[in-house]
């Protein structure tokens, strides 16, 4: 009987380990991070402040030298790589750029490498995808481009533009680049044609196309700031709700292009290599909307193409507001046509409680990190697309063209079609980037 009574204690006690050791597992797996793509991306261990993960590099044709972004949604302390596999370098904690200008990646033969992350605090960062020789390989669906769908209608994915975007408020949830930047040889700084159609007299200005087979749709505009790098609004460059960067081989850029249906006297178009999205980007809310795109190779200096220079004056809003600046870009009439040819407007910031008390919808997208400008009077066009830059003449004995901002909410994506002195739009302050873009364009 008591033989009974003690294989019934050890088979309870061997239930009850049991019990524990799957909860445990359990809970482990709970712990662990979903990968963003399991072809390429697999956990492997994870402790409190260290997990270790497998990355599986492939590519279809030879790579001379790799370089790989990782993205994580949190900043960590350390990221290193095993077998030496490349220097490690990061601004932020939030990207990691591992690059081995020696390895040679052979087209259908995958290779692995093992990265240790550690972190502080209980909230350990998860991997949201990374770049192979600036292409999105992770989430592995981020390369895929079709934006026409089989129905012949537009693809909702991607932003197309302003005017493409009706509901765009209704459905958010509740040191110079350059010597010799911001210098415009055709029109002396300080002077205007006082006709839009004149060429030249914004040469930083470039528009953003993306591209299939033949087809090219113009979608954003961006701002040269160096001969290979420029910027832009991060939501013109990621999916929509996304703030993973598009496939670099889907855009093209054209700079000095004045008309967008006739000869241009001083047109160059690029191919881009890299897109870098600011890792603070909120796409709900658009915050920290600024990208850097980087060109295959560098544009050549003219009177019709040359760099905006970046902001050298003080940072804080003081220093620009309700001082007038210009905004370049395409323009579209009141009945929500695009004009064929580059305008411009003069914009000047405005406080920011009148900004709001005028237009209360804008506050979810008006950050500390943003600036609210107003149009400084009426316009049958209303100028400036997403991307547009907001460039001020600075007051100096020889004055320059400085780059202050670049709109993220203009009037487009408010379905103003026509712009007058009650219009705001909000600005990404560029003020606050700089030590962001200077480290990445070094």
């Amino acid at each position: 009987m008591c033989c009974i009574c003690d294989r019934r204690v050890e088979n309870f006690k061997m239930w009850i380990y049991l019990a524990a050791f799957v909860g445990a597992l359990v809970v482990s797996c709970n712990a662990q991070a979903r990968s963003p793509c399991p072809g390429l991306f697999q956990y492997v261990s994870h402790e409190p402040g260290q997990w270790v993960a497998d990355v599986t590099l492939a590519s279809e044709a030879d790579l001379h030298g790799v370089w790989v972004r990782l993205i994580l949604d949190a900043p960590s302390s350390e990221l290193n790589v095993t077998d030496n596999f490349g220097e490690v370098v990061t601004v932020d904690h939030l990207e990691y750029l591992l690059k081995n200008r020696d390895f040679l990646l052979k087209a259908g033969e995958p290779v692995k490498a093992r990265i240790f992350v550690k972190y502080d605090g209980d909230k350990a960062p998860k991997l949201i995808g990374f770049r192979l020789n600036a292409r999105t390989v992770c989430p592995e669906h981020g390369g895929e481009f079709n934006w026409v769908e089989e129905n012949g209608q537009i693809s909702k994915e991607y932003f197309f533009g302003d005017l493409n975007n009706k509901d765009f408020l209704n459905s958010r949830p509740t040191a110079r680049a350059v010597t010799g930047c911001g210098t415009v040889p055709l029109f002396p700084a300080g002077s205007s044609s006082g006709k839009n159609e004149a060429e030249g007299q914004w040469p930083w200005h470039a528009s953003i196309y993306l591209t299939k087979g033949n087809a090219q749709k113009s979608i954003c505009s961006a701002t040269l700031i160096s001969p290979t790098h420029l910027l832009t609004a991060a939501h013109c460059v990621t999916p929509k709700n996304s703030e993973i960067p598009l496939n670099s081989d889907i855009l093209r850029i054209r700079v000095g292009e004045h008309f967008t249906k006739s000869e241009n006297k001083g047109v160059q178009e690029a191919h881009v290599i890299d897109v870098i999205v600011h890792s603070g980007y909120n796409a709900i809310n658009f915050h920290n909307d600024v990208a850097i795109i980087r060109l295959d190779k560098a544009v050549t200096i003219t009177d019709y193409v040359r760099p905006a220079c970046l902001w050298e004056e003080s940072p804080e809003v003081q220093a620009v507001l309700r001082r007038e600046g210009i905004v370049a870009g395409l323009g579209f009439d009141n009945e929500g046509r695009y004009t064929e040819r580059l305008t411009q407007a003069k914009v000047k910031v405005a406080a920011r409680d009148v900004c709001l008390n005028s237009k209360p919808h804008l506050a979810p997208f008006l950050s500390e990190n943003g600036l609210c400008a107003v149009y400084e009077k009426a316009n049958t066009i209303c100028v400036g697309e997403s991307g547009s830059g907001f460039t001020v003449l600075s007051d100096t004995p020889k004055p320059v063209w400085q780059l202050r901002g670049l709109i993220s909410v203009g009037a487009g994506l408010q379905n103003n079609l026509v712009c007058n002195e009650s219009n705001y739009i909000v600005l990404t302050d560029l003020a606050k980037y700089l030590n962001w873009i200077k480290a990445t364009l070094a």
